[in-house]
């Protein structure tokens, strides 16, 4: 049984507009990632003044330097992260990599393989804003004692 002219038309030109898409009848997958730059043009002017309000505190703090992907915006203090910024859903990402000094302590006398997993605040509002910030001030300075802590042992041990 021959399908209907309207049904043999409709089928040829789908069969025709798959070709053009790149395949025959399969499923064509667009991907192209957008740049963390072209996301942010994308952003509400809230959320992009959120973007713009963490970058400035993490970027006002002595010695950090930034870097650069396409999906996220790093602030470095020497090799320790700070803050990155992403952009997820048209939401901003602050992403921290949080641990205490007790842990750490905990962690370097250990042979274990332990994995930091990120504490990510999703930036929807001015309390997350406000925590954001808290957090990247938090961080600097948990990095400056680390670093005053480590001196500290390098400067006992050779007195020793």
């Amino acid at each position: 049984e021959e399908p209907s002219p309207e049904v043999a038309e409709e089928e040829a030109a789908t069969e025709e507009q798959a070709e053009e898409e790149g395949g025959e009848g399969g499923v064509v997958f667009d991907n192209t990632k957008k740049t963390l730059w072209e996301l942010y043009a994308e952003l509400s002017p809230e959320q992009r003044g959120y973007f713009d309000k963490i970058r400035a505190r993490a970027e006002s703090k002595e010695k950090v330097r930034s870097s650069e992907s396409k999906s996220a915006y790093t602030i470095l203090y020497g090799r320790d992260k700070v803050v990155r910024l992403r952009i997820r859903r048209k939401a901003v990402e602050a992403v921290f990599f949080v641990t205490d000094s007790a842990f750490k302590r905990l962690k370097d006398g250990s042979d274990a393989k332990i994995k930091e997993t990120a504490t990510v605040i999703r930036v929807s509002n001015d309390e997350y804003l406000n925590l954001a910030l808290e957090t990247v001030d938090y961080k600097y300075g948990a990095i400056n004692e680390e670093r005053a802590a480590k001196k500290a042992e390098r400067k006992k041990k050779k007195t020793e």
